[in-house]
Order: C-alpha cells, then sequence, then structure tokens
C-alpha cells in the first residue's frame, strides 16, 4: 500500500529502561495480523515477562499504521469452503489466543495507535491496559458490514454503552483518535508527531512503580470485569462471529480474495476506494452535509 517491504522479524522487540516495546513490522500490509506476527508478539511477551526489570510495555505499528485487521489472506486460507467445525476451531483459537496473551499479562500494556486500528486489530483495544492514539488515527469495525465481528467488541460494550457500540457496529464506521478520547474508547489522543514522545513518558511514568505492585492493580482491575463477565462476553462473541461466517456473503468475499486479490474483494465490500482505507472518510457522526462535502472532495 505504498510502503516498501521489510526485512527482518515481523514483530520487533526492544528493551527501553524499564519499558519492553513491541512493534508490529510489516508495514507493506499495514501491519495485518498474521500468524507469524502472533509468534512474534508471544515471542516478545514471553522475554518481557521473564525479566522483572521490566515493569510496562508498549505495543506499536511500523509504518503508516498499527494494524488494519487480521491477515484476509490467512482468513481466507483457514476458512474459506471449510465446516462449521473447523470455522468454530480456527475461531476461537484466535479469540482465546488475544484474552490468554494480553488480559492475562501480568504486566502493563500500553496500546499506541495511528494510521488504521480495524477489524481484528480492535481485538487489541479489548485487552491491552491503556490506549493512546493520534488524534486523526481511525478505529472501528468496518468487517460488520461484510464478514463478522470481532468477537470482544473492543470491549466496547462494557466501556463505551450498547448506543455507540451499537452504531459502530450497524454503520460499519470508524471514528478518529479524538472523538475516541472524547466518548472514553481511549485514554489520550495527541497530534502524531507526539505520539511517541507522550506514549514514552506515560511508559516511563508508569514504571516508576515496583513491578509487582503494577501486577496486583492489574490483577484488581481485570478481576472486576471477569466478575462483570468479559471472559463469558467474549465466548459469546465467538459464537456469534462463528455464526456470521455460515452467510454466504462471507465465503463470496474469501473466495474473491482468493481468486482475485484482496483489493478487489474490498472494493467488491466497499466500493471502489475500498472504503475503509481512505483516510478521513465520515462517519454517520458527520451527517448527510458532512457525508456531500466528503464525497465532493474526492471528486465523487
Amino acid at each position: 500500500m505504498g510502503d516498501a517491504p521489510t526485512e527482518g522479524p515481523d514483530v520487533l522487540i526492544e528493551k527501553d529502561g524499564k519499558v519492553g516495546k513491541l512493534t508490529l513490522n510489516r508495514p507493506e500490509r499495514l501491519n495485518a495480523l498474521s500468524v507469524s506476527m502472533m509468534r512474534g508478539i508471544e515471542q516478545g511477551l514471553k522475554e518481557f515477562d521473564a525479566d522483572d526489570n521490566i515493569h510496562v510495555v508498549i505495543l506499536k505499528g511500523a509504518g503508516r499504521a498499527f494494524c488494519s485487521g487480521i491477515d484476509i489472506r490467512e482468513v481466507a486460507d483457514q476458512h474459506f469452503n471449510v465446516t462449521a467445525h473447523e470455522d468454530r476451531q480456527h475461531t476461537d483459537r484466535l479469540g482465546l489466543w488475544f484474552h490468554h496473551t494480553f488480559w492475562e499479562f501480568r504486566k502493563p500494556v500500553i496500546l499506541q495507535l495511528h494510521g488504521y486500528c480495524y477489524a481484528g486489530a480492535c481485538y487489541f483495544l479489548g485487552v491491552t491496559d491503556l490506549v493512546v492514539a493520534a488524534d486523526d488515527a481511525m478505529i472501528g469495525a468496518p468487517e460488520s458490514k461484510s464478514f463478522g465481528l470481532e468477537p470482544s467488541l473492543g470491549m466496547w460494550p462494557l466501556t463505551l454503552g450498547p448506543r455507540w457500540t451499537k452504531a459502530l457496529l450497524f454503520t460499519g464506521d470508524a471514528l478518529d483518535g479524538a472523538t475516541a478520547e472524547r466518548i472514553g474508547m481511549i485514554n489520550k489522543a495527541v497530534p502524531e508527531a507526539e505520539l511517541d514522545e507522550y506514549t514514552n513518558w506515560l511508559a516511563k511514568k508508569i514504571s516508576l512503580t515496583e513491578m509487582p505492585i503494577l501486577a496486583l492493580h492489574k490483577q484488581t482491575v481485570n478481576m472486576i470485569y471477569d466478575v462483570i463477565g468479559f471472559y463469558p462476553m467474549l465466548k459469546t462473541g465467538l459464537i456469534f462471529d462463528h455464526m456470521e461466517h455460515r452467510e454466504e456473503k462471507f465465503n463470496e468475499l474469501l473466495r474473491r480474495v482468493k481468486e482475485d486479490g484482496v483489493r478487489p474483494a474490498l472494493e467488491w465490500i466497499y466500493g471502489p476506494t475500498g472504503g475503509i482505507l481512505t483516510k478521513g472518510a465520515p462517519s454517520f457522526l458527520d451527517g448527510p452535509e458532512g457525508e456531500r462535502r466528503w464525497l465532493e472532495s474526492q471528486g465523487r
């Protein structure tokens, strides 16, 4: 998508004093999450967990985006024309991986967003601890228009309530980072030029607290949400995601991915621009006038 292919690991693992950093490193794919990247994340978190000098972790993305979602090529390989049982296995494995890898990780994880955080990338919103975003980052669940949903729903039902969650799912629209901060979806939005500085500053501020204390604080808050029902919510979301996969449109999309490629498949769903990859596209908050102005600016 305009970014040069990278060499080296799909996930960069760094230590900066008491701060561990994981960087998704497939910028040419807008860091679409692959099985290889998941293994890299696991490796990094395992290293950080074993090192008691690391108090807090930052997760971010290289290039123009944090993450555009689960790699749809791999989704096609795993889900196209499979049995219901196989689909359930793949769907459950992914959802439970996020929960066990991040929610149950004992140290705080700060999610740093820029560019896009779409579709399956919203899993990270649901299971990390703090979220900082560029004020123009785009966050949303466009897959709800075509082929399912992210089963934890980014934890939106428990953080945003039903109205915002339903509006995002029903429309498939994305919200910018500034709006996301205003409604409580994230902790802080800053200009993209200040994003690294702010996130590093926040991580180092947190790292001044002893690691065992931070771990207990995280466990305390997570336990409350466990009692409220976060894990059963995820399990229920996995069931409904699997049900949506049995709809004809899902299999047709995956067929087009395999036979025609990703871009033509996305254009079939979202129109000539690929829809979701057009920065600044209007949301339901902009209303009909905002949509008209945007279409005119695009020459459409």
